[in-house]
């Protein structure tokens, strides 16, 4: 890269400046101190790469409310441009030149261009700069190609040691860049350097914390499991508690209905016992009444003790027996009533016979006397009709008596036989009720004792029901017990998982873990490597570069120092005749100023070897002597032959030692006609 033109409209102190520049010789600015040389050098390196900082932006408003605009031309590797930028509102404009010309081939890019912000339009003019120097900061330009207001002084950066060595973007920088970026998405910690740490995991980070919540779930669905197991068991025997207090709960209250049922019936017959005399008025049927009621409680003490067991089970069969007995008691008396009709002494009732006489002498009469007009006849066959009547009426009821007596008699041989009918169905259910009673207390031995005392059978009632309170009382406490277990179950089932699923999940999460760290290992492995053999690389163009830095050291320091050495960090080693490892801090500002200048030629020309970049000295030589700096100058006359060297000084001896140089004026006293005067010198 060549400048050919700076064109500055305001610039600080500088306003309406133009200078053309010389390619390949010595381009020297002289004017006096405060006349706008660090403007001007300022101006150029801030029209090509803009302010780092508000601060400095500030600092370069121009001082008369000139417009705050500059245009530099220059020739590269890919042709001609002319860059202006106002800075008020860094607007960038790049033209595409014709050869040998000011005309505009081509806009190549137009927009706003901060290097202080991330727009769409700053990357696209950064690109076009790292085209032109390799680099898109005016930071490495200050390390490298710029020395500003005397700073010779500087400390290589890596960035420049790899533009140096030849180990750019294009090649170690993009390839590292590629290893990182996959070494980012797997960890988040940094191969070289701790504190570049990202904060966030990555998927290395992300999978182990997956794999310990896995095994944090896996451990929790164990213990959870387990405690199902345990639950469950104890579970198990409540329930079995359960179970075994309902069955005697459901026993007691049975025993205390059996019970209850059969004091309701002691009770109805102490009742009925009472109501015993009160049946009839008279002594023969009141002694019947009594000796049936002391024949039925005789019985029922002596077969019919099973009411005292299960009065539910063989209500039915009393209910039939009763009827039975009623049935039995109807046709008895039935047969009874009838006995006694028959035995009775029949009455000879003759109303019958004489209603027939009367009718049949009234015929007769009344025949007679239509037949003859006698009353003597009609007397006469009265007298006949009604003694015919007679004897028809006689006969007819002796028939009816005989037929009544039969018939009563048949009425009675079917009551006897309804009599042994039910007799015997009494009997059957008898015996059916007796075969339960025996059952029912085998079955029940408990009641056997009490069926003879109601006291003790009311006492054992009455403690029933206090067993059957307390088995509740009990039944309630176990059910509650049952219901907390269940409810301490159910909120931790949702936790229970399947372990062979988890065993399966992470078992997959460790297979991916490993090939990720396996990659880690490879990507670590791989940029290791290819950092030492950068920086055997470099050293390999530190090397070169001392001996070129050490070539120029001796020459400015006319051979006092005879030996010059960087590390691969750029410190230097000095050695003189007598002194070795001599410091760099132990040299006069002067010396040092000639070690640093030496480094920056030999940086200059190492930059050559990819884009020759102007050499850009703010006046570097205010600490040499007369002798010094007609070597400076001797040196920098030859290395304008290779790069552009651009010299700014107010000091005007060096007119006396250049040989050949484009000289131009700043800060004359008509800066609008007299800045940017050429003086050419040649010897």
């Amino acid at each position: 890269m060549r400048i050919e033109r700076v064109t500055v409209e305001g610039f600080g102190p500088l306003v309406n400046f133009d200078a053309n520049l010389e390619p390949k010789r010595l381009n020297l600015f002289i004017g006096p101190n405060e006349s706008g040389k660090s403007s001007l050098a300022a101006a150029l390196v801030s029209t090509l790469f803009g302010f780092p900082s508000l601060e400095s932006e500030e600092l370069a408003r121009p001082w008369n409310g000139a417009k705050h605009k500059a245009s530099v031309t220059f020739s590269a590797v890919t042709g001609r441009y002319r860059v202006t930028r106002e800075f008020d509102s860094h607007e960038v404009q790049v033209d595409r030149l014709r050869d040998g010309s000011a005309e505009v081939e081509s806009s190549v890019f137009r927009g706003a261009a901060n290097p202080r912000g991330r727009s769409a339009e700053q990357l696209q003019y950064e690109e076009l700069l790292r085209g032109w120097f390799g680099f898109t900061e005016a930071r490495l330009f200050r390390e490298s190609s710029f020395v500003h207001e005397s700073a010779l002084e500087t400390q290589v950066s890596p960035e420049l040691r790899h533009l140096v060595s030849g180990a750019v973007e294009a090649d170690y920088q993009q390839i590292q860049d590629a290893l990182m970026e996959r070494l980012d998405s797997l960890t988040k910690d940094h191969p070289f350097d701790a504190r570049a740490r990202k904060r966030s995991n990555r998927s290395i980070e992300n999978r182990i914390e997956r794999i310990q919540g896995l095994r944090d779930r896996r451990s929790r669905s164990e213990y959870v499991l387990t405690e199902l197991k345990t639950r469950s068991k104890e579970r198990e025997e409540i329930e079995g508690r359960l179970l075994d207090l309902r069955a005697d709960l459901a026993a007691k209250e049975q025993l205390r209905a059996d019970l209850e049922s059969w004091l309701s019936l002691r009770e109805e017959q102490r009742k009925l016992l009472k109501r015993a005399p009160a049946i009839g008025q008279e002594l023969v049927t009141a002694r019947r009444a009594l000796t049936q009621v002391q024949d039925m409680d005789r019985k029922i003490a002596e077969t019919l003790g099973y009411l005292a067991n299960a009065p539910e089970e063989v209500e039915t069969d009393l209910m039939r027996l009763g009827m039975l007995r009623a049935q039995r008691a109807r046709h008895q008396k039935s047969t009874e009533d009838e006995r006694r009709m028959l035995d009775a002494p029949a009455r000879k009732s003759s109303a019958g016979a004489v209603g027939v006489g009367v009718l049949l002498a009234a015929l007769f009469g009344a025949g007679a006397w239509f037949a003859i007009h006698q009353p003597f006849a009609v007397g006469g066959a009265a007298a006949v009709g009604f003694g015919l009547g007679l004897l028809i009426g006689r006969r007819r009821g002796s028939t009816k008596g005989q037929r009544s007596r039969e018939l009563g008699e048949a009425h009675i041989r079917v009551l006897e036989e309804n009599i042994r009918t039910v007799g015997q169905e009494i009997d059957e259910a008898v015996a059916s009720l007796r075969s339960k009673e025996k059952l029912l207390l085998q079955q029940s031995p408990f009641l056997a004792p009490l069926r003879e005392d109601p006291v003790r059978a009311a006492e054992a009632a009455e403690k029933l029901k206090r067993e059957a309170t307390a088995l509740r009382t009990k039944l309630e406490a176990e059910q509650e017990s049952l219901d907390a277990f269940l409810r301490r179950a159910g909120g931790g089932e949702g936790d229970a998982e399947n372990l062979e699923s988890l065993d399966e999940m992470i078992v997959t999460e460790e297979e991916v873990l490993g090939r990720e760290e396996r990659q880690r290992a490879a990507l670590l492995l791989a940029l290791e490597v290819l950092r030492d053999s950068v920086q055997a690389y470099q050293r390999e163009h530190v090397g070169r570069l001392a001996s070129q830095a050490e070539a120029t050291f001796r020459r400015l320091t006319n051979g006092k120092y005879t030996k010059l050495a960087l590390n691969a960090d750029f410190q230097p080693t000095l050695a003189t005749a007598d002194h070795e490892n001599v410091p760099l801090e132990s040299l006069s500002r002067g010396a040092r100023d000639a070690f640093y200048l030496s480094l920056r030629a030999a940086l200059a020309r190492e930059l050559a070897a990819r884009e020759p970049l102007p050499l850009l000295l703010d006046d570097p030589i205010a600490h040499f002597d007369e002798e010094r700096r007609g070597f400076l100058l001797g040196v920098l006359e030859e290395l304008a032959s290779e790069i552009q060297v651009v010299l700014l000084t107010h000091d005007r001896r060096v007119l006396n030692n250049v040989r050949e140089a484009h000289v131009l004026g700043v800060g004359t006293s008509s800066p609008t006609k007299d800045s940017g005067r050429k003086i050419e010198i040649r010897r």
